[in-house]
């Protein structure tokens, strides 16, 4: 972590935004990686396929509660992890 942020503060101001997204990417990504098997499939076929409510309860053959828990689950853990590593 030190590493970064010896990068982030030699950056230049150009530079520095892109350093700053490609940081945030790979704490999300980590976070994904965390998350419970159900909420993690639930969370990549709502957002990364794009499918429906319906068709993700249909897919994982669960109800649309479910669904609704498990990505509200998966979204507060990547939130969570978001901002605890920011600070």
């Amino acid at each position: 972590m030190e590493e970064v942020d010896t990068e982030l503060m030699a950056a230049d101001p150009e530079h520095l935004d892109q350093l700053i997204k490609e940081r945030r990417l790979q704490q999300l990504k980590c976070a994904v990686a965390d998350l419970p098997p159900r909420a993690k499939e639930a969370l990549m076929l709502a957002k990364y396929r794009e499918m429906t409510l319906k068709e993700v309860a249909r897919e994982m053959e669960i109800s649309q509660t479910m669904v609704e828990k498990h990505l509200k689950t998966a979204l507060q853990k990547c939130r969570t992890a978001l901002i605890s590593e920011s600070h």
